[in-house]
């Protein structure tokens, strides 16, 4: 009886053995007395009186009444477990009372759907379960109470990824009914791939109601096994289609060539198909009605069979009116497959905005200008040819030609020529296009061994002339294995009027220096309001320096002098000047710094070698309140442009773990109006080993 007592599960009978006088020992711990400190209803009070008093009677009988016991006990048990499913629903109650389980179940769904996103369920054959321990994720949200569970389990599209746990494939095809489902499978996340396969095969039996496929694997033999079995399954939900071969150990993948039977030729639905080192055959029913197609061989030495010819690239364009993304890397048909142009037919795109090219300049144009479309917002060419320097001119022409008017207005632009490379990019202003945000992008990679410096300052000057850069604030320049001379800079970058800051990484970065002291002509007619505005580079604040060496010897002279030379005669024809002068890599001294302070208002000189801190430099770190380890003070004094001294004070602490812990305190007259610029050797965050 005592433990029948003991165990009664709700919280009102509990109070009422406290207050209670019943002849029977009632044993608590801490935590049940702490549970019991406010007084009970009279209603719960009342009814446990009652019942107790009947039990007590029984039990304090002089002759026991084994019959009547038995029956008693098996009251108690059922009235034990009547009272522990009223205690599970007043739980519930008290639950659903909460502020939270207020919230209207489409707003629970969609903080569901978020989290499904954020916390997928992952199995332990993935590398990244922790303790190699299988993870719930969001499905963990669902023990929160019957609710939440509910609302979860009514809600089909939370189980779409089939997939996630292999073990639970037929639980989650079960709960996502009727709802579309998804097919994942990726080799490269699995330490075992067993369990995750045969998670697959099972949901694939599932083709009608799949709408998204994603299989990678390493081999092509691992895609043919995966797949053979869809050839004969229709996909009428299918929407995405999603093949990659990755290849092992770095090895480039051999390219799987997929047919024409996929799915039984049957997805009338496909809107999305992107490939990777796998091929589709271009006649194929499914390369029809696309909206964004994406095929990446690796190598750009693919099987002739792989590869189609334009005429049968440009058919199944024609196929997929409503394209609005087509990216093609190493997958274009061979300029050796070029007919006459007026053998092919033109392709209307009206709803296009993105193109991706990688292959055969004399092809890029082909296809381009066999497209009829809107204006492009994202362009990406990456172009090989014999014959690039004439081709050029093409390239970017037809670009600039197809590119949105709304982004022709590029803010950033960069020219860059590293190991026989020629790079251009720039960066447009978003803005709204559909009711969504664009954020244009353009991008030009030419294959040129060997550029002339002429060559280069052509390519420059035409691109720059193709757009309209009166928005462009900054700019970089990357000509390293190029001699610019001071006219190749000026026939270059004349129409950069209006950059701000400029970032050069070139050998000949003191032949710029001296063209930025010319004056440009203006070539619709205006007339300079003042001499600066008629120098090259006119409005440029910022000038960094990159890889420059400063101690080269330039007829007679260090660079570093004929740099300071040409600086100092800009500072003194120009009212506004260069207000930042900086350096990725230099080899000066300090002295040389300072010297460039003197007509320079702001110097960022990053050498390596300031940045070091010796071991002889750093206190010994403390060894606690009051030790003999405490900490160091050391003083910078720096010189104003005129002679007015500047202290800078900085306490450094080495904490136990070898850290540096510094703070700075700057004092400056008030008497001093001018300009100044501090330089501090100190790296933050620095760790000094062996503390």
């Amino acid at each position: 009886m005592t433990a029948s007592v003991l165990f009664l599960p709700t919280l009102a009978i509990k109070k009422c053995l406290r207050l209670l006088s019943a002849p029977t020992e009632t044993a608590h711990t801490d935590k049940q007395d702490s549970a019991m400190d406010t007084q009970p209803s009279p209603e719960w009070l009342d009814l446990a009186k009652i019942r107790l008093d009947t039990l007590d009677r029984l039990l304090n009988s002089s002759t026991p009444d084994y019959p009547a016991l038995k029956k008693a006990r098996e009251q108690v048990a059922a009235e034990l477990n009547d009272l522990a499913r009223f205690r599970l629903g007043l739980m519930s109650r008290q639950n659903a009372l909460q502020p939270m389980a207020v919230l209207p179940t489409e707003l629970l769904r969609r903080i569901f759907s978020f989290a499904s996103i954020m916390d997928p369920p992952i199995s332990s054959s993935y590398k990244a379960a922790r303790d190699k321990k299988a993870s719930l994720g969001w499905i963990r949200l669902l023990h929160v109470c019957r609710h939440w569970r509910m609302i979860g389990l009514c809600h089909p599209s939370l189980w779409e990824q089939v997939c996630s746990l292999p073990r639970a494939v037929n639980s989650f095809l079960h709960r996502s009914k009727p709802m579309p489902i998804i097919l994942t499978f990726d080799s490269s996340l699995y330490k075992n791939p067993n369990p995750h396969l045969a998670a697959l095969q099972v949901a694939s039996k599932k083709m009608s109601r799949v709408k998204e496929v994603s299989v990678t694997t390493f081999t092509d033999r691992q895609l043919s096994e995966l797949i053979r079995h869809w050839c004969n399954m229709p996909a009428p939900q299918l929407r995405t289609l999603t093949l990659r071969v990755i290849g092992e150990n770095g090895r480039h993948p051999l390219i799987h060539f997929l047919g024409d039977i996929l799915f039984a030729k049957s997805a009338p639905n496909l809107e999305n198909v992107c490939l990777l080192d796998c091929s589709i055959h271009w006649a194929s029913p499914l390369l029809t009605g696309l909206r964004h197609l994406r095929m990446t061989f690796t190598t750009n030495l693919a099987p002739g069979n792989i590869t189609p010819t334009y005429a049968q690239l440009l058919s199944a364009l024609q196929r997929m009116p409503d394209l609005e993304t087509l990216a093609l890397r190493h997958s274009m048909p061979p300029s050796s497959t070029i007919a006459e142009p007026s053998s092919y037919p033109i392709v209307d795109l009206p709803k296009f905005h993105h193109l991706e090219l990688e292959g055969d300049a004399e092809g890029c144009i082909v296809l381009m200008r066999q497209l009829r479309t809107p204006a492009l917002y994202n362009i990406q060419l990456d172009c090989t040819s014999n014959n690039m320097v004439d081709l050029y001119q093409q390239i970017v022409g037809l670009a600039a030609a197809r590119f949105s008017p709304l982004a022709n207005k590029p803010i950033n632009m960069t020219f860059t020529y590293p190991e026989h490379w020629f790079t251009f990019r720039s960066d447009h202003q978003p803005f709204a296009s559909s009711g969504r945000i664009v954020k244009p992008r353009l991008d030009i990679t030419m294959h040129m061994p060997g550029l002339q410096p002429q060559t280069c300052s052509s390519f420059i000057d035409f691109t720059s002339r193709s757009f309209d850069t009166t928005l462009v604030r900054n700019l970089m320049v990357q000509t390293k294995q190029v001699a610019m001379s001071k006219q190749n800079w000026l026939d270059a970058c004349g129409q950069f009027r209006h950059v701000e800051s400029l970032y050069l990484l070139s050998d000949t970065a003191h032949h710029f220096l001296e063209a930025m002291n010319c004056s440009i002509p203006f070539e619709d007619g205006q007339e300079p309001t003042s001499i600066t505005d008629a120098l090259f580079f006119a409005r440029l604040k910022s000038l960094k320096l990159g890889d420059y060496d400063f101690l080269a010897n330039i007829v007679g002279e260090a660079a570093w002098q004929v740099c300071y030379r040409q600086l100092e005669s800009r500072q003194d024809i120009s009212n506004r000047g260069i207000q930042t002068f900086s350096t990725a890599v230099s080899t000066v001294s300090e002295e040389i710094v300072r010297k460039f302070r003197t007509i320079v208002s702001a110097i960022i000189w990053d050498r390596v070698e300031r940045r070091a801190v010796r071991q002889s430099d750093i206190p010994p770190p403390p060894t606690g309140n009051g030790g003999n380890g405490g900490p160091a003070q050391f003083v910078w004094q720096t010189t104003y442009l005129n002679g007015h001294p500047e202290f800078v004070n900085s306490t450094t602490t080495v904490l136990p773990n070898g850290v540096l812990s510094t703070s700075t305190h700057i004092s400056v007259p008030t008497t001093y109006q001018g300009p100044y610029a501090i330089a501090f050797d100190l790296v933050p965050n620095i760790h000094i080993q062996g503390l």
